[in-house]
């Protein structure tokens, strides 16, 4: 009888202290795009870096391939994702239910954690074109994008700054990608518009057939556009990015950015955040596009989704710049 007294004590000892023990980590699901793209990498420098201090934060992280922003958004609103890398044109349209997303209600649940690399509004012009800015594209051919893809609504948002109509063009094409280099170094077209990360394997291949100039976009129209579209912001290409481009261009652009839902615990998003800060010199040697990303925006370029208040914890305490907690929503803009 004793001893069964001491077993049941032993074991009620041994309950305690298996429940007094740490919980098993945490898994968070971070949907990124397709294995070849951008997004999927990045995510998997997110995760990289929140499990190298999971067993302090309690914190694992998972990256899974999707189909891109719409899917990610759809997903986390079901609950079906914990995190997301989304670009932020299709965050600013979910969270005021425009756009692809018109037919839902505004999403008020989202929540940005981190914006992150710059996908950048570039127009090519051979280097000896003639060609110094946009406004000088009126009577030229343009091509303006690949055969049944929708129309590049940066191309439209420039149009509409700098004032300039597609009428003015010579001609506006849409043409298979593989076929953009050799057109325009053939002077069958004049200018080349596209947006992308930089470096670009596709401005590359362009500027080993021929010398090419990009054109810069900047001054009181490019910032009066970018305060009335908070999904876009300023970007700058370094110099030497590309054969002949000794000095930076000022362009603008959206950002991938690292979205959640307002019910992910502040003591995770904490954790996310602050190993990204901790691991971000490691992260932007990680790929060549990440180097875009720009430390003093982490909490502001393009966001649309309020910033969740654990990272704004982390940011702030970095001496980060972000949002103020509560500001009123900028109108949508038109197109």
């Amino acid at each position: 009888m004793k001893f069964q007294v001491r077993r049941a004590a032993a074991l009620a000892a041994v309950s305690l202290a298996i429940g007094a023990a740490a919980p098993a980590p945490r898994t968070l699901v971070v949907g990124s795009g397709a294995v070849a793209g951008y997004a999927y990498p990045v995510a998997g420098a997110i995760c990289r870096a929140a499990n190298a201090t999971r067993d302090k934060s309690g914190i694992r992280c998972a990256v899974e391939s999707t189909d891109g922003s719409v899917a990610n958004l759809q997903r986390l609103a079901t609950g079906d994702l914990d995190l997301a890398i989304v670009q932020s044109d299709w965050q600013r349209q979910f969270v005021t239910g425009t756009g692809k997303f018109q037919s839902a209600k505004p999403d008020t649940e989202l929540r940005a954690l981190l914006s992150l690399y710059p996908e950048v509004l570039a127009i090519v012009v051979r280097a000896d074109s003639g060609i110094a800015g946009a406004e000088d594209l009126r009577g030229k051919k343009v091509v303006i994008g690949e055969p049944k893809q929708p129309a590049n609504p940066l191309f439209g948002d420039l149009l509409v700054a700098i004032d300039l109509d597609r009428k003015e063009f010579a001609q506006t094409i849409e043409m298979p990608l593989a076929d953009q280099p050799k057109s325009l170094c053939d002077k069958r077209v004049d200018a080349v518009v596209t947006v992308v990360a930089h470096p670009s394997m596709f401005l590359q291949q362009i500027a080993a057939s021929c010398p090419i100039k990009l054109l810069e976009f900047k001054g009181e129209a490019i910032d009066q556009m970018l305060r009335t579209r908070p999904h876009l912001a300023a970007a700058t290409l370094p110099p030497n990015a590309y054969p002949g481009q000794a000095e930076p261009v000022a362009s603008f652009g959206i950002r991938a950015t690292l979205v959640t839902r307002s019910s992910l615990p502040d003591e995770a998003a904490e954790g996310i955040v602050a190993s990204v800060l901790a691991e971000l010199d490691g992260i932007k040697r990680q790929h060549p596009v990440f180097a875009g990303i720009d430390r003093s925006q982490l909490g502001t370029a393009a966001l649309s989704a309020p910033l969740h208040p654990g990272a704004r914890k982390v940011l702030e305490k970095a001496g980060i710049a972000v949002p103020p907690p509560a500001t009123a929503e900028p109108p949508s803009p038109t197109r």
